[in-house]
């Protein structure tokens, strides 16, 4: 409310109410000066790594995806949030990024056949997420098979 600036039925100024309603972006999210924001990655730029153009509030930005991302993985890119209108405290806030793994919609019997000779080989490379999670499943069944007799 600005007191005075608006019209009134007399001589005096009313008061001016001001409403601001904001929808929802499409793409961005917002958590006070931070924004976030999803994007898809191909499963051998998640294995390998990748440079990524990033949109932002500003333009694009690159980001370097770094290789053995998980999906699900948060990057931050400083500063590219939300830019400070007045007081203290940083010029911006900071944008992150959720890396989420871009699956297709469909594949055909050759890619599928490739993937699966591609997965055979991969699952021969060491891998501690694997190995951590091959070893509480060994103790799970065996624990289970203790309760079971």
């Amino acid at each position: 409310m600005v007191r005075g600036k608006g019209s009134g039925a007399t001589n005096k100024s009313g008061d001016l109410f001001v409403v601001v309603n904001i929808t929802d972006h499409p793409y961005y999210r917002r958590r006070g000066m931070d924004i976030f924001c999803d994007v898809p990655v191909s499963w051998a730029q998640a294995l390998l790594g990748a440079e990524l153009e990033v949109p932002t509030l500003f333009g694009t930005s690159i980001i370097r995806l770094p290789p053995r991302t998980q999906p699900g993985a948060v990057l931050t890119m400083k500063g590219k949030g939300m830019p400070r209108l007045k007081g203290g405290g940083p010029k911006a806030g900071d944008q992150f990024v959720k890396v989420l793994l871009d699956m297709p919609d469909s594949v055909s019997e050759e890619q599928k056949a490739a993937i699966l000779a591609i997965d055979q080989q991969l699952s021969l490379a060491p891998s501690a997420v694997r190995s951590t999670y091959e070893d509480v499943l060994h103790s799970a069944r065996m624990h289970q098979e203790e309760s079971s007799r």
